[in-house]
């Protein structure tokens, strides 16, 4: 938040409604600019000349950074479903002010506009019902987006089934590969892609006519 340093009363001089954002409104003193508002912020001062003490200034600009980081919040996950902490990263990269996060993140979950556990259940969801990745990758994804092992482990075993048939598909999608002439180099193929060793050993024999 930007602080504004007064000796006396800030006088607003001149108060012009905003041409890309008619809800805002850009204040000035003396001629000089010195911050924004929106329509209900400002109403308790009125839309002409006023005078104003350095501490409810202060509140008057604080309440249009949150509001504004909040607008610029929304259209971040209006793109696309996202995790608090997709949320909370987006905020850093744009430099708002680290004291107001929580309270953006308080606001978007009060909108419906996040819910983490949402979003772990119906990323679990797509990712094995229509990718071919092993769990191990797919939970190293969800930690990028900052959800624990415990969070991710709660839900994974409801998947075990199909992500068998996915290692099943994996497999044979790449028999005719130049990986499959290897056995061991199909091993490490499907580690790569995210399963547990246990699980190609418990699958991957029946494919070939050496002995496991």
């Amino acid at each position: 938040m930007v602080n504004y340093f007064c000796e006396v009363d800030m006088k607003i001089t001149k108060v012009i409604q905003q041409k890309n954002d008619p809800n805002r409104f850009s204040l000035f003193s003396e001629g000089q600019y010195v911050g924004s508002a929106t329509v209900e912020n400002l109403s308790p001062y009125g839309y002409g000349e006023f005078e104003i003490s350095d501490e409810d200034f202060q509140k008057l600009m604080d309440q249009d950074d949150f509001e504004k980081a909040l607008s610029r919040s929304i259209k971040y996950v209006a793109r696309a479903m996202k995790t608090s902490k997709e949320v909370r990263d987006y905020l850093y990269k744009h430099k708002i002010d680290p004291q107001i996060h929580d309270q953006i993140i308080e606001r978007l979950e009060d909108l419906g506009l996040i819910d983490d556990q949402r979003y772990l259940e119906m990323y679990l969801e797509e990712k094995f019902s229509y990718g071919l990745d092993g769990s191990m990758k797919i939970k190293n994804k969800l930690f990028l987006k900052g959800f624990s092992s415990s969070q991710v482990d709660a839900l994974l075993y409801k998947y075990r089934d199909q992500e068998e048939e996915n290692l099943k598909k994996l497999i044979e999608n790449n028999m005719n590969s130049s990986r499959a002439k290897d056995k061991n180099k199909m091993i490490r193929f499907l580690m790569n892609k995210g399963y547990h060793y246990g699980m190609i050993a418990d699958i991957i024999g029946s494919y070939y006519n050496n002995d496991w």
